[in-house]
C-alpha cells in the first residue's frame, strides 16, 4: 500500500502526504509539508485526520511517523506518543518516531 494526499482550498495545494504500509497492522505516514503561509490555520490537522481516517478503512490498527523534533508537539496534541527519547536525524533534521493506535 502506498497512497499520496494532496488537501486543496479552492483548487490551490496547502497539505500534501503519504502513507505506506509499514507491517500487517501499521501504516506509516510520511512528508506531512503544509505550505508555510498557510501553517498554523488547520491544514496538518486535517490531513493528519484524514489520513487516519484512510488507515482505518484499510484496517490499520497503528500509525507510526518520523515527526521533526519542532513539530513533536503537534503530533502529541492529536494523540501520538514518542516511542523513545531518541533523536535521529533524516537530511540534518532532527526527528523522533512517534505513534498512534487508531
Amino acid at each position: 500500500l502506498c497512497e499520496h494526499f494532496l488537501l486543496l482550498d479552492e483548487g490551490v495545494p496547502m497539505a500534501t502526504s503519504r502513507m505506506i504500509e509499514f507491517d500487517t497492522d501499521t501504516v506509516k505516514f510520511q512528508r506531512i509539508a503544509v505550505l508555510k503561509s498557510k501553517r498554523s490555520l488547520g491544514y496538518g490537522k486535517a490531513m493528519l485526520l484524514f489520513m487516519e481516517k484512510a488507515a482505518k478503512s484499510h484496517g490499520y490498527k497503528y500509525v507510526v511517523l518520523d515527526a521533526q523534533t519542532n513539530s513533536r508537539v503537534f503530533y502529541e496534541k492529536s494523540g501520538y506518543e514518542a516511542e523513545s527519547e531518541n533523536i535521529f536525524y533524516d537530511a540534518n533534521i532532527p526527528h523522533v518516531r512517534m505513534r498512534k493506535t487508531l
